[in-house]
């Protein structure tokens, strides 16, 4: 019994002498394995490198992410280009401007300060110990990042020292959400940050981007603040601005707002009874009507934070199988308020944001907002391409030939050398009555690039853009015999096309049609589904 016993004993000590593989939960909810390129316990937490769900690398620190993802990189540019425009021109000349960046480089970051001109950079993480390996993965095909990495002990005394002129921190994000939408991928809400006390040395501008999801709405900001919307309106971030800042709002300069007073955050039987995936909308718009509420008198900053309060409001879960922009709601309270506070001079966020309502309203065909609200705004503050094309495509699709070649002439002036978007203005121009303007663009369009095999042959896929076929009709409505010699060749290619005939036969070519073509090939039937 004593030498079974001993037996016994001996035998569980084994798994404890044995050495044995580390396991650490890495979204284990995920439908497939996320395997780390970089996995680094450290005292600061646990740092990987891994493949997002769609292939992007993402550098997380305790399961929270550090880095942009693909989508989210023209909203990350814009922090830091509106970061440098707030630092006042005198300390931006001559390249003299020493800058910190604290957080996680990467070669979109990098390619965004190369940008900004000759300055002296230098950058710090709390993960610095690590910066090496990750920055060794993240630029393996990319020249090695700017700046001069130093520990953040040192960063904190040399920004005590005043040695900065601006000072950069990236924001972080939530943990990955359970799977729910190949459209989509979610990101969970990150603890938010303690900012009562922040200061910076007189003449240093420190700009710390935060997520809105963060539960913002119950903290006291100890300076102002700037908005960036993400490019589809499905995000949120705030600047908090401590230190000397260019005041005035500009194109390419975010206006300043008042972070207004904090509001009574949710209580705990309030968060537990929240989805998760529904606690980033509820921060992001509790945050904007904080905003809203002490805007004061400027209405440009009223109106975006209730337009921004109001959309982030009307957000509710969707289909998984709803496209991106399906799984947006546009609410007109938001609308209203967006363009209320549409007045001049009309800030670089504000910008942002009416390019993202442009892009949602156009993808969701929602033609009637946009002649009600991006319209007014494009003839205020235009020409604008990213307005322009969407008000354009909303003229087409009400069969209004003459408001849409007004639009696209506009677009082509800003974009000469776009080939489909001047096969299209030649389109719209034809129908609306003009056909020498429409061959103007048409043979542009076709001395750009030489006719394809398929535009040769009048393939009935490329029909409706087919730049030769488009050329020939508007040549005949002009009575010019080299139009229809154009057709006769089409037609003897594709005998079928039985829309050319009237074009060869006796008398005057026929008029344009004005109908439209539904984008991706819809019938009307299907309209309310694009």
């Amino acid at each position: 019994r004593g030498v079974g016993l001993a037996l016994a004993a001996g035998g569980t000590l084994v798994p404890f002498l044995l050495p044995r593989p580390s396991a650490w939960p890495i979204s284990p909810w995920w439908p497939v394995p996320l395997e780390p390129l970089l996995l680094a316990p450290l005292p600061e937490g646990l740092l990987t490198v891994e493949p997002n769900p769609r292939g992007a690398l993402a550098v997380t620190l305790d399961r929270r992410r550090l880095t942009p993802m693909p989508a989210e990189e023209e909203a990350d540019a814009d922090r830091l280009r509106w970061s440098w425009s707030l630092l006042p021109p005198a300390r931006r000349a001559d390249g003299a401007a020493r800058v910190l960046f604290v957080g996680q480089m990467t070669p979109a970051r990098a390619a965004v300060f190369a940008s900004l001109g000759p300055l002296h950079l230098e950058r710090t993480a709390p993960w610095f110990s690590a910066l090496g390996g990750v920055e060794a993965i993240l630029f393996a095909d990319d020249p090695p990042p700017p700046g001069r990495a130093i520990p953040p002990s040192q960063a904190r005394r040399r920004i005590r020292a005043g040695e900065y002129d601006l000072v950069v921190v990236a924001p972080t994000h939530g943990p990955l959400l359970p799977y729910r939408s190949a459209q989509v991928t979610e990101w969970g809400v990150v603890p938010a940050p303690a900012l009562a006390g922040l200061s910076v040395p007189e003449k240093t501008l420190a700009v710390a981007w935060l997520d809105a999801a963060a539960g913002l709405e119950g903290r006291a900001f100890p300076g102002r603040v700037v908005l960036a919307a993400g490019s589809t309106l499905a995000d949120l971030s705030v600047g908090l601005v401590l230190g000397e800042a260019v005041e005035e709002p500009a194109a390419t300069r975010p206006r300043l707002l008042s972070p207004g007073r904090p509001a009574r955050p949710p209580s705990g039987f309030s968060e537990l009874r929240t989805r998760a995936d529904e606690k980033p909308r509820r921060a992001r718009a509790a945050l904007a009507g904080r905003l809203a509420a002490g805007a004061g008198d400027d209405a440009g900053a009223a109106g975006l934070a209730r337009g921004l309060a109001a959309h982030f409001a009307a957000q509710r879960r969707s289909s998984p199988y709803e496209s991106e922009a399906q799984q947006i709601e546009v609410a007109r309270p938001a609308l209203e308020a967006f363009l209320e506070g549409a007045i001049p001079p009309l800030d670089a966020s504000a910008r942002r944001i009416w390019e993202a309502l442009a892009w949602l309203l156009a993808e969701k065909r929602e033609v009637e907002d946009v002649t009600l609200f991006l319209e007014p705004v494009a003839r205020r503050f235009g020409p604008w391409p990213a307005l322009d094309q969407a008000v354009a495509r909303a003229w087409e699709e009400y069969g209004e030939p003459e408001e849409a070649a007004f639009w696209l002439e506009r677009l082509v002036a800003a974009r000469p050398q776009d080939i489909g978007l001047l096969t299209e203005a030649g389109d719209w121009l034809g129908r609306a009555g003009r056909p020498g303007d429409a061959v103007r663009l048409l043979r542009r369009a076709l001395e750009l690039a030489p006719p394809t095999d398929a535009e040769r042959h009048d393939l009935a896929a490329e029909a409706p853009r087919n730049r030769l076929r488009l050329l020939g009709m508007n040549l005949a409505r002009q009575g010019d015999p080299e139009g229809r010699e154009i057709l006769a060749a089409l037609l003897e290619k594709n005998p079928h096309d039985e829309e050319l005939l009237p074009y060869l036969g006796e008398g005057p070519a026929p008029a344009a049609p004005a109908d439209y073509l539904p984008p991706g090939g819809l019938d009307e039937a299907g309209h309310g589904d694009g």
